[in-house]
């Protein structure tokens, strides 16, 4: 596959091409302040496997084992090998695999660089962990809530969707929307068999809200030729950061229930953003608060009390990553342009 801009004709950018409000946006953020924001995506899924059940075939989590767990990783390691080699080829870096807590979940965390180039990497990764899954006979879903996730709920009914109906597994409608796996539901809208797929209504298993669901969580930083600018440098800083990291976390603070439109799009979304399931429930911040939306966080060895980046939580698989790194540097501009400043971070873990 290739990623293509979206032309009107030629040399005239289409104002709605993705690609094209990224570099916009990104634009006026150098010319007017002589920033880059630069990005690392980190990309959760659930790998699912094909079982026979009473004569079935249903598909259920690659392996119930907990977080980090090697047994989990080795289990899959042919598959990330291939996930890897194939990244490599495209010149995409990839910093870690492991396990995640959901059961069958794993999380791949892609290399920093540029922002246009993190949103069109996150693009190619989600295709090649798809392509290579089912290479290997199993099914990966970047889904933020998926029905396969710490407590899956089998028989019972009560999700209803309207999505392409592209196959029938075990008699039962093998549910696409928007090319994207939602899961293997009864189909009520009569035959499903070929040629009859099409537009169907199915019924999905149920999750309960705090099962473990997968993010799409972003490392953002703010560079000026050639070096990091969002970390405090000589002198004291409140909370860690300089000046101009500040205002731009501000704006991104500030405007982070319109940027959600974006980063967390469809209704599925929302039930993956739910309290004490570390995906940002709460219009806050927070230094290393893994509960908060925005976190501040630095890597080993950074001078104490320093930060170098915040990631954002509430971005998920569902997103377009162009159009959701456009809407937060949108906002970081207007806490610029504003001055605005952060209120207190919160601390401790939110838990109510």
């Amino acid at each position: 596959m290739v990623l293509a801009d979206m032309h009107l004709k030629p040399g005239e950018s289409w104002e709605y091409c993705p690609r094209e409000a990224l570099r916009r946006v990104s634009k006026v953020l150098k010319d007017e302040f002589n920033l880059v924001m630069n990005a690392g995506f980190e990309n959760e899924f659930f790998l699912l496997k094909s079982i026979l059940r009473e004569g079935k075939e249903e598909w259920t989590p690659f392996d119930s084992a907990p977080y980090c767990s090697t047994s989990a990783f080795d289990a899959a390691a042919p598959i990330f090998r291939e996930i890897v080699a194939a990244l490599q080829y495209l010149n995409i870096e990839v910093e870690q695999i492991h396990a995640e807590a959901g059961k069958g979940q794993f999380e791949m965390a892609l290399g920093y660089t540029t922002c246009t180039n993190a949103a069109d990497n996150l693009v190619y990764a989600r295709e090649v962990v798809r392509a290579v899954a089912r290479k290997h006979g199993f099914l990966a879903t970047f889904m933020p809530k998926f029905c396969g996730g710490r407590g899956m709920v089998g028989g019972i009914y009560t999700h209803m969707v309207v999505c392409q109906c592209v196959s029938v597994v075990g008699g039962r409608c093998c549910a696409v929307r928007d090319r994207e796996l939602i899961g293997l539901g009864s189909c009520n809208t009569g035959d499903a068999t070929p040629p009859n797929y099409g537009l169907h209504v199915i019924c999905l298993p149920r999750y309960a809200l705090d099962d473990i669901g997968s993010g799409s969580h972003v490392h953002l930083s703010l560079w000026e030729n050639g070096k990091n600018v969002f970390m405090a440098s000589g002198g004291q800083s409140v909370h860690g950061m300089s000046k101009v990291g500040e205002e731009f976390m501000a704006g991104v603070l500030e405007h982070l229930p319109s940027i959600l439109a974006f980063t967390a799009p469809v209704p599925n979304s929302y039930d993956r953003i739910q309290p004490n399931t570390w995906s940002g429930a709460y219009q806050c911040w927070g230094k290393e608060n893994r509960e908060a939306p925005l976190r501040t966080a630095c890597p080993p060895g950074a001078p104490d009390g320093i930060v170098s980046n915040f990631e954002i939580k509430s971005f998920d698989g569902c997103a377009n990553p162009h159009l959701g790194l456009a809407s937060v540097i949108a906002a970081g501009i207007d806490g610029l342009r504003r001055h605005l400043s952060l209120p207190e971070s919160i601390g401790n873990i939110i838990s109510s």
